[in-house]
């Protein structure tokens, strides 16, 4: 077991069920237990988030490598470009949930382009600056060396551009909530193993921010990882969430510092024979979602 985790290629899904509960882990990863899928015909929210990153990714790819205007932003392109996504997935004759879901996907993704897009690149514009596309949806992977082992790592980032002369990976969620996805540094204590799960969300951005870094390598502080969370209310530039402190260069610094150092010392932790995948770990939160909770022993 202590080889294969050694030879393991890590994700951030991996590393955040693993802070939310080793045992999680254990099951998911180690033993590979997974849940069995029911057929519904009910749109689930991951069913949503997967659409939306695949008419998002067809949409901008075209832009890749290539710097983004205003007059380069069609509506019309992108509905049609919705409603190709959907007549495929479903046919042409929509019901339901289905076409309910159509509707929303539509008129959020037009205010996407209209009240987030096109302001950043009018304020860059305003600012005498340009926004080009790197890429969508690229596969990064790196190896981080921790203690005496050289870990594997891998991500798979929805867009990666460029602002000005600043470089920003920016992952998309179709949810609104941060509260799940942040990092409260005044709680967390690295020292405090306890506290690590209790004040980190997601390892998610300081894991892409680790792996770009590696791979490149660029500096981490030099690299903005943003959060853009699709499923506000309003859409506006202001949906861009980041754990870090943007505001406050020297802190950001520190901070990005403190999350590689967690990140080594979680998988050090995980190759440890003397570490056991400890369900004690996990919050209440995470048993409450937990799909292994009729055969742990925490129960």
């Amino acid at each position: 077991m202590e080889e294969y985790l050694r030879r393991f290629t890590y994700s951030a899904t991996a590393l955040d069920t693993y802070l939310a509960c080793p045992a999680q882990f254990y099951y998911a990863y180690v033993l590979k237990l997974q849940e069995k899928e029911e057929i519904t015909e009910r749109m689930e929210k991951k069913d949503i988030g997967t659409f939306v990153h695949s008419i998002l990714e067809e949409y901008f790819k075209k832009f890749v490598g290539k710097r983004v205007r205003e007059s380069d932003l069609s509506a019309d392109e992108l509905e049609a470009l919705i409603d190709r996504h959907f007549n495929i997935e479903y046919g042409g004759d929509l019901a339901g949930s289905a076409y309910l879901m159509k509707l929303q996907v539509r008129r959020h993704l037009n205010e996407f382009i209209m009240d987030y897009e096109i302001p950043i690149i009018k304020d860059l514009k305003g600012r005498g600056r340009q926004l080009r596309i790197l890429s969508v949806e690229q596969r990064m992977q790196a190896e981080r060396k921790s203690g005496e082992t050289t870990f594997k790592l891998r991500a798979k980032v929805d867009r990666i551009e460029t602002r000005g002369d600043e470089l920003y990976i920016l992952d998309y969620k179709t949810s609104a909530a941060e509260k799940y996805l942040g990092i409260n540094f005044k709680k967390l204590d690295l020292g405090d193993r306890e506290s690590w799960g209790q004040a980190v969300g997601s390892l998610q951005l300081p894991l892409y921010n680790l792996i770009y870094s590696q791979a490149e390598p660029k500096p981490s502080e030099q690299i903005h990882c943003l959060f853009v969370m699709l499923g506000k209310n309003r859409l506006s530039p202001r949906i861009e969430y980041s754990p870090y402190a943007e505001e406050d260069e020297e802190a950001r610094r520190d901070q990005i510092r403190t999350m590689e150092t967690l990140i080594d010392r979680l998988l050090l932790e995980i190759i440890d024979p003397r570490s056991a995948f400890d369900p004690g770990l996990s919050s209440a939160a995470s048993c409450g979602r937990c799909p292994y909770a009729y055969i742990c022993n925490r129960q």
